[in-house]
């Protein structure tokens, strides 16, 4: 239940005009002056017999013949008709606080727990993957690799679609999609999953990218590339990389941007040895949520 907050009177003074009767318990107190600010506690009878503290909602009139504190309920003291004349005033600051001792120790006891299970939270770092075939990537028109190709499995006809780079130059493919709206904007991984016809070395695949959004320029450069070495396992199986170090892409990057991503065999690089057409299936793409 919320607190009812009153207000300090430091320099309120006044005497009852009339008695105040306790039993039935009277809900006004007749005076000759009423405070500036309500709701309010008072006094009456301070250091007396009589010394009873009220709370106060309200007041009324217009000079000290009329004025009338209303909404007066007794809080604690004596429980006696207190006489006219009886000094009426309200609580020094210290004093006045002081009323408010349990419910600030509550209030204290509250926000502490609060602090405590607050502390308790930590930021939660989800993982989302995008796949994308080799059919939904294009070649490049500056130094692409191969046009996409079926084959079939010779003994089960299992078909796929890959594009093959070569070894002796470095060839480039691009692909072009919309990341989820509820991609942080961060840096992300690549994973490509790839075959070939020969039975041993190694293959190194590189990727770079920009993230657009609306009124970005299309003609800009790519972001800071990642490259991944993969081993062959055997001819004619499937491959997976590892996902390359985290790749931030240029641009401004937030969820729901669309991003372009180049992909290419760096075959320049000494630790390509694979001597054979390197045949990428698909990329997979790992990107963050923090929650």
């Amino acid at each position: 239940m919320p607190i009812e907050v009153k207000r300090a009177n430091d320099k309120y003074r006044a005497t009852l005009r009339s008695t105040w009767i306790s039993d039935p318990a009277g809900t006004t107190l007749e005076v000759t002056a009423v405070p500036e600010n309500v709701p309010a506690y008072i006094t009456v009878g301070w250091n007396t017999q009589y010394e009873t503290l009220f709370s106060v909602t309200g007041k009324s009139g217009d000079n000290s013949s009329n004025y009338t504190l209303t909404g007066v309920t007794r809080v604690k003291g004596a429980n006696v008709n207190i006489p006219e004349n009886t000094a009426v005033n309200c609580l020094n600051n210290e004093e006045y606080f002081n009323q408010y001792e349990t419910e600030i120790n509550s209030v204290v006891e509250t926000a502490n727990d609060a602090a405590a299970t607050v502390g308790t939270l930590e930021t939660v770092v989800q993982t989302g993957y995008i796949s994308l075939p080799a059919a939904s990537l294009s070649q490049a028109t500056t130094s692409p690799c191969d046009v996409i190709t079926m084959v079939e499995g010779a003994t089960n006809d299992v078909d796929y679609k890959h594009l093959a780079f070569d070894k002796a130059t470095e060839e480039y493919a691009w692909t072009l999609f919309d990341m989820p709206d509820y991609w942080d904007g961060g840096a992300i991984q690549v994973q490509f999953k790839w075959t070939t016809t020969a039975a041993t070395g190694d293959v190194v695949w590189g990727v770079k990218g920009i993230a657009f959004d609306n009124d970005s320029a299309i003609d800009q450069a790519y972001g800071t590339p990642q490259v991944v070495t993969d081993s062959v396992l055997a001819a004619a199986d499937i491959h997976e990389s590892a996902f390359t170090a985290n790749l931030t892409l240029a641009g401004s990057p937030a969820g729901g941007n669309m991003v372009q991503l180049k992909i290419y065999r760096k075959a320049a690089d000494a630790a390509d040895t694979l001597d054979a057409d390197a045949r990428l299936i698909s990329v997979r793409i790992k990107f963050t949520v923090t929650t």
